[in-house]
């Protein structure tokens, strides 16, 4: 009981979409529903998800205010679509590239603003079993043939393997605003 209340040592954060809720009131009691997102032009994932980016910036920027400086992991960000083999083999999969690169910057500017963001992890490397929907969303930077169990890298894959390596020896920003 003592340590209940106390500071976390970090906060781990699963984000790929928001989920909208209003309240209401029904005999004495507090519920509330689920708000539809409107179309708004926006991309949706296969599951039906809104790609939302701002959603994590706010979430981040509120976990600053809230818990100050705790370290925050961003330990699964990714999304679920389609994806098919074209004839050459490849997998062309630019709406995942769009989604991960957006998900970066509300990071980057999250961190610029102060909060104490440590790490950020794609979901998933590998397509695999998902809980909610079985075999059918492929969240990976990397395509498995079921069947087979081969494994072909999507553009995302090569693309993400090429942002970290660009990153190699780059300055960091600290939560001070200077750079080390």
């Amino acid at each position: 009981m003592e340590i209940i209340g106390t500071k976390p040592d970090f906060i781990a954060v699963n984000y790929y979409t928001r989920f909208l809720v209003r309240g209401l009131k029904k005999q004495e009691k507090i519920l509330w529903e689920h708000i539809p997102v409107e179309e708004r032009g926006n991309l949706y994932s296969s599951m039906g998800w809104e790609v939302y980016p701002e959603g994590l910036y706010n979430l981040l920027v509120r976990f600053k205010k809230e818990y100050a400086e705790t370290p925050v992991y961003i330990t699964e960000n990714g999304f679920a679509f389609e994806d098919t083999i074209s004839k050459d083999g490849t997998i062309n999969d630019d709406y995942r590239i769009d989604f991960i690169r957006k998900h970066i910057e509300v990071c980057e500017k999250a961190i610029a603003e102060g909060v104490n963001l440590k790490g950020y992890f794609v979901w998933s490397l590998l397509d695999n079993f998902e809980w909610e929907m079985g075999w059918g969303q492929r969240f990976g930077l990397v395509y498995v043939d079921y069947k087979t169990l081969n494994r072909t890298i999507k553009k995302s894959g090569w693309w993400y393997r090429d942002l970290i390596v660009s990153q190699k020896g780059k300055q960091r920003l600290t939560k001070q605003g200077g750079v080390k």
